[in-house]
């Protein structure tokens, strides 16, 4: 099973929070520093929002 495939079931509605990294590189046994990279690049692109002290979340739209 491919990686898309293997990260649908963190499928998330806008304003759902997302899995914490450790969880999320956990669940699909990759390196943390990865799911680090693809978060900072969702929010870069505009589809993901993180507040400091808080965890990243769907942007509302």
């Amino acid at each position: 099973m491919g990686g898309a495939d293997q990260a649908r079931p963190w499928v998330r509605f806008p304003g759902e929070t997302l899995p914490s990294v450790r969880e999320l590189a956990s669940e699909l046994s990759i390196a943390s520093n990865t799911i680090v990279k693809a978060y900072n690049e969702l929010q870069r692109l505009g589809f993901i929002e993180s507040r400091a002290g808080t965890v990243a979340e769907r942007m509302r739209i």
